[in-house]
């Protein structure tokens, strides 16, 4: 009888340690939950206001500005293809700091610069001559790539792909076809800005 209080002292003691581990393991997976439930929170904001650009023939309509894009070396130039793109965002969210980065690998030419416009808000559009300098007869060839680099209004960066084929051959679709990507989420990105550009 004289053992009772300390074997009851060692029961309490006991249950003290595994309500303790109970207690810090209930909270580690509160916190993970927590964790997991603020990724998905951040995760579904960023979707909300995340652009996505689509680029068309607009041929008719009368562009804002125009930019020379160059489809072989300078030196080569003979042939000018214009094409009027409409620029739109289809997306939930404005595209700000627009840049683009034009490259035709078969040649080695490439060149970065921002896009004339600013800004595009979700259901605008933007309507951009695009003039394609390029070596008479060779356009057909070539498969020259436009990437677009946005950010979103809460900074993120995206990268979006058109792929620019030439077919002098298929008048219905037009001379001048863009295959756009999907906007691929590149994080918080800034070596996209051009020094000296705004």
């Amino acid at each position: 009888m004289q053992n009772t209080p300390m074997v009851t002292d060692w029961i309490m003691v006991i249950i003290t340690i595994v309500y303790a581990i109970t207690t810090i393991g209930i909270f580690r997976a509160n916190k993970k939950t927590v964790e997991v439930s603020k990724e998905q929170f951040k995760e579904t904001t960023r979707l909300s206001y995340m652009p996505f650009l689509q680029l068309w023939d607009a041929c008719g309509e009368i562009p804002v500005a125009s930019t020379v894009l160059h489809a072989c070396e300078t030196d080569a130039e003979d042939d000018y293809i214009n094409f009027v793109a409409k620029l739109k965002n289809i997306g939930n969210g404005t595209a700000v700091n627009l840049v683009y980065d034009w490259k035709c690998t078969e040649i080695g030419v490439s060149e970065i610069d921002c896009v004339p416009i600013n800004a595009i808000a979700a259901g605008d559009s933007y309507l951009w001559q695009l003039t394609f300098a390029v070596k008479s007869g060779s356009a057909d060839n070539l498969h020259p790539i436009l990437t677009f680099s946005y950010n979103d209004i809460l900074g993120y960066t995206y990268e979006q792909r058109v792929f620019v084929t030439f077919d002098e051959n298929n008048s219905d679709l037009g001379y001048v076809h863009c295959d756009t990507d999907e906007p691929v989420f590149k994080g918080i990105v800034t070596y996209y800005k051009l020094a000296g550009k705004k």
